[in-house]
C-alpha cells in the first residue's frame, strides 16, 4: 500500500517538471510509467542533454527496434528536432536534468518493487484457510484476496458485517438540524482507502462478468433511477460483497453460488410475472 501511494505523487511531480525543462516533450509522453519513457527520462530528459549527445549518438542509441520499445523509431528524430528549438527554461547547471532523472529513477524503483512485495504477501497468505476461502469467490484473484485480507485484518473482532462496511467507507453519515433541508445522505469515505480501492474494482468485475451480480446491479439501478443511479447501484454491489466476505470468513464456509442465484431469482420472479 505504501508503494502504491508513493507512485502517484512521483508521477505528478515528474509530470510537472517536464514542461518546465522540455515543454515540447510533454505531449509526446502520454504514459510516464512506460518502460521506454522512464529509460529515456533517466538518460536524456532535457534539451541540453539531447543536443549534448548529438543527433548521430541519440539515433544510434535509441532508434534500433530493440531499444525504442513502445515508441516508434521515427519518434527519436522528431524529439531531436524539438530539442534544438525548445523554448524550455535554460539549465546551465543541469539542476532540472538532475531532478527529472532522480524522479524517474524513484518512480522506476517504486513500480518495480510493487509486484515483488505483492508476490511476497501472497506467499505469506497462501497457506491460510481464510485466503483459500476468499479465492473461491467468482473473479477473485490472488492479488485481490491478499489485498482484502491485509486491509481487513482480524475479522473475528467484528461481531457483524457493519464494521467492515465502515472500514470500506461505505456507511452513510448524516448531519442535520431541525431547520435543514432533507437531501440524500452521502457516503462517509472514511476507513481504509486501500480496501475501498480493491473492493470497488472487484465489484466492477462481478457486474461485468457474473450474471447474477449483473441482475442485482440492474435491479438496484432501476430502483434508484436518476442522476448517479449507476454509481449507487455499484455501491450496493460493494455492500453485498462486503457482507458476503464477512459471512464466508466468520462461518469458515465455502462460497455457494446457488444461494446468491436463488436470491436473484426470487427478486426477478415478480418482474417476470408483471
Amino acid at each position: 500500500m505504501a508503494l502504491k501511494q508513493r507512485v502517484s505523487p512521483l508521477r505528478n511531480q515528474l509530470r510537472a517538471a517536464i514542461p518546465l525543462a522540455f515543454p515540447e516533450l510533454h505531449p509526446l509522453i502520454p504514459d510516464l510509467t512506460q518502460p521506454t519513457s522512464l529509460r529515456f527520462l533517466q538518460a536524456t530528459p532535457t534539451p541540453e542533454a539531447i543536443v549534448r549527445q548529438g543527433r548521430g549518438h541519440l539515433l544510434a542509441q535509441w532508434q534500433p527496434r530493440r531499444c525504442c520499445g513502445q515508441w516508434r523509431p521515427e519518434k527519436w528524430q522528431h524529439i531531436y528536432d524539438l530539442a534544438t528549438e525548445s523554448i524550455g527554461l535554460k539549465d546551465p547547471y543541469q539542476l532540472d536534468e538532475f531532478a527529472i532523472k532522480a524522479l524517474a529513477q524513484a518512480l522506476t524503483d517504486a513500480l518495480a518493487k510493487q509486484p515483488l512485495w505483492l508476490m511476497q504477501a501472497i506467499a505469506l497468505l497462501e497457506g491460510r484457510q481464510d485466503f483459500q476461502l476468499l479465492i473461491q469467490l467468482p473473479r477473485m484473484g490472488k492479488p485481490t484476496a491478499a489485498a482484502m485480507l491485509t486491509a481487513i485484518g482480524d475479522v473475528l473482532a467484528c461481531t457483524k458485517g457493519q464494521p467492515l462496511v465502515k472500514l470500506a467507507g461505505r456507511d452513510v453519515r448524516r448531519f442535520e438540524s431541525g431547520a435543514s433541508i432533507r437531501k440524500l445522505p452521502k457516503l462517509s469515505h472514511v476507513g481504509s482507502g486501500y480496501f475501498r480501492y480493491w473492493l470497488y474494482h472487484y465489484a466492477l468485475r462481478l457486474v461485468a462478468h457474473e450474471p447474477h451480480c449483473t441482475t442485482y446491479y440492474q435491479r438496484r439501478k432501476r430502483q434508484a433511477a436518476g442522476q448517479g443511479a449507476g454509481q449507487r447501484a455499484l455501491m450496493a454491489v460493494c455492500d453485498k460483497v462486503i457482507r458476503m466476505i464477512y459471512r464466508i470468513l466468520t462461518d469458515q464456509a465455502s462460497y455457494s453460488p446457488q444461494k446468491d442465484q436463488s436470491i436473484a431469482a426470487y427478486y426477478a420472479a415478480p418482474q417476470k410475472a408483471a
